[in-house]
């Protein structure tokens, strides 16, 4: 199974909604999502938790987590919210359009709309 983390700064917004939506569409044979970010919130943004409910997504229980060398181990792609100087860098993993080491790392706004590959195909 491959596994993809939508990563950000706070793990609050945008990476949670990303990974849901992935895991939402995605055979679960094949692959998952996480979501981290480097300086994890509290807890996700309310108004995040709202209009995911509004779609048939639960996030009421989701937690922001640290982007850990741990969970980057596992994962195949890391795929960033566009957060600019600020988006997270896996240690070790060369940051650039295509294949790094174990990982792929795509930029959120740019990249991922010019891979001729989808993710979800792999």
């Amino acid at each position: 199974m491959k596994t993809v983390i939508f990563a950000c700064v706070h793990n609050a917004g945008r990476s949670q909604m990303a990974a849901a939506f992935f895991n939402r569409r995605a055979d679960p044979n094949r692959a998952r999502a996480l979501s981290a970010g480097t300086q994890p919130a509290e807890h996700v943004h309310p108004e995040v938790v709202a209009v995911m409910r509004e779609v048939g997504i639960d996030l009421g229980s989701a937690q922001p987590r640290l982007l850990t060398d741990a969970l980057a181990a596992g994962a195949q792609l890391l795929v960033t919210m566009g957060c600019g100087e600020s988006c997270p860098v896996v240690p070790g993993l060369r940051r650039d359009d295509g294949c790094a080491s174990r990982m792929w790392v795509v930029s959120w706004g740019s990249c991922l709309a010019h891979r001729s590959t989808s993710i979800m195909g792999w």
